[in-house]
């Protein structure tokens, strides 16, 4: 298992962002990979019609699967994260212990209305094939809102590189699946068996290395914990409906075709968050114990080290999206045609990366009903603007519509963070080569012939964040560097 340390001690931060970086950064990679061959083999084994439904139905699975838990991993991640870590050791079993139970049996049951409120509700009971795929997905629901709790489990504790690791491997599992399928000519009862199996093998892997390594206390599930978790299961809603919401729309507004194009370049978009996320698991209960500790001086410094590092690992791989987009897409079958869309949705994206992670840092500072209220005052905004554009715009309406609600989000979200704390999350400078990135990207969705002039503007963008910032990075290297040396 790779092992962070605690946030004492001589190198804490570099060990423990590393070791995050490291996960997250292999997980997203193998997820890239088995990804991309996932999607693939399924446009293969499956029609479009069959595709799309597979695509809404996973999408309604995942919604489900996070929020049905009443978001009490987060509960974890504050009481446990509170505490000092315990070298090789995993606090908290009696706290999981009730939360598990908790969540397997909420996940069941909300998975299960939502098949029969898909069957029942006139407006959604008519997509047959999506029915269907949700019968056949169900499983998932409760195997994934498990997930998420044992990786909360292992966050709390300062464990990084492992658990952020589970999602590119059951990536890479189901990817697997689909080969074995399309090998031998089986069809979507089989792809269905395939995700779920995949689903399950992260609760397995996360299961073994915890025996023998468990300490019982804290636990003791209490009302605050689930008062907590209610606002955490708004917010995550809120979030994961940014990147599902706008698929479950058009996916009873518009055509399949439609749908099926805007899920790929959806999925290929959501690369550009791999940015934020390579820092997020590290930074909750760092921020939460520099909080508990008395400086949130040092909790500013990682959002903005952590803010400043995403954007550079990111800008370089935005830059050749934007060039080699429309081929890329192309190659899943007649999917150029979003090629626009993927643009847009990836300005969104990156205007996420560049303000940071101020829902985070909000809700690890005690002031969660203000970050929960931004996020879902951002979905609804989101909903109406699909509803407003869709009919009319299609997958280019949708791709506007999240690029206008990420937009309000974090414009919101800054000020609120400077009315709390008096805390200025992005600086001028930031805000200068966001802007420049973020523009080239829309100038070349309204005319595909400039993406050779976006892509070197984007490149524009990050060498000036990297001399504006190079002092931060070289000491980012060096403490990495003594980090992997010791």
């Amino acid at each position: 298992m790779i092992r962070a340390r605690g946030p004492t001690g001589r190198n804490a931060a570099g060990a423990a962002y590393l070791s995050g970086f490291l996960g997250v950064l292999s997980s997203r990679a193998l997820s890239l990979v088995a990804g991309a061959a996932s999607l693939w083999l399924i446009t293969r084994i499956l029609d479009t019609a069959q595709f799309a439904g597979y695509s809404v139905a996973m999408s309604v699975a995942y919604l489900i699967g996070a929020t049905a838990g009443l978001g009490l991993d987060r509960s974890l991640v504050l009481r446990i994260g509170e505490i000092e870590p315990i070298s090789d050791k995993l606090a908290g079993a009696g706290l999981l212990r009730s939360i598990s139970g908790w969540v397997t049996v909420l996940a069941t049951c909300a998975g299960l209305v939502a098949i029969a409120l898909w069957n029942w509700v006139p407006a959604l009971s008519g997509d047959a094939t999506t029915s269907t795929w949700l019968w056949l997905l169900w499983p998932i629901v409760p195997a994934f809102a498990l997930t998420i709790t044992l990786v909360g489990w292992y966050q709390a504790n300062h464990y990084f590189g492992l658990p952020q690791f589970m999602s590119g491997l059951s990536d890479a599992a189901r990817c697997a699946g689909f080969a074995a399928i399309a090998l031998l000519g089986l069809g979507p009862n089989a792809v269905a068996i395939a995700a779920i199996l995949a689903a399950l093998l992260p609760i397995a892997i996360l299961s073994i290395q915890a025996r023998g390594r468990t300490l019982q206390k804290p636990e003791g599930l209490g009302l605050s914990d689930f008062k907590a978790g209610i606002r955490f299961v708004a917010m995550r809603l809120s979030a994961m409906g940014m990147t599902h919401v706008d698929l479950l729309v058009i996916g009873a507004l518009a055509p399949a075709q439609a749908v099926a194009q805007y899920a790929v370049a959806s999925r290929f978009a959501l690369l550009i968050g791999t940015g934020q996320q390579l820092f997020m698991a590290t930074y909750m209960p760092r921020a939460r114990r520099h909080m508990s500790a008395g400086h949130p001086e040092l909790a500013r410094r990682e959002y903005h080290v952590s803010r400043i590092l995403g954007l550079m690992l990111t800008l370089p791989v935005l830059a050749c999206l934007t060039l080699v987009g429309h081929s890329l897409l192309d190659l899943f079958g007649d999917f150029g045609k979003s090629y626009g869309a993927f643009l847009i949705l990836m300005a969104g994206h990156l205007i996420n990366l560049g303000f940071g992670m101020h829902s985070t840092h909000l809700s690890m500072t005690d002031r969660l009903t203000l970050a929960t209220a931004n996020r879902l005052a951002a979905l609804v905004l989101m909903v109406v603007l699909l509803l407003l554009l869709v009919p009319g715009y299609m997958i280019t309406g949708a791709a506007v519509s999240f690029l206008l609600a990420i937009l309000a989000y974090n414009l919101i979200g800054t000020l609120i963070v400077f009315l709390q704390e008096a805390f200025v999350i992005i600086t001028p400078a930031v805000a200068l080569w966001l802007s420049i990135a973020a523009g080239a990207l829309l100038a070349a969705a309204w005319n595909e012939n400039w993406s050779v002039i976006a892509a070197t503007a984007i490149t524009a963008s990050w060498i000036g964040l990297g001399i504006g910032n190079a002092g931060l990075i070289e000491n980012v290297l060096r403490e990495a560097r003594r980090t992997l040396l010791r």
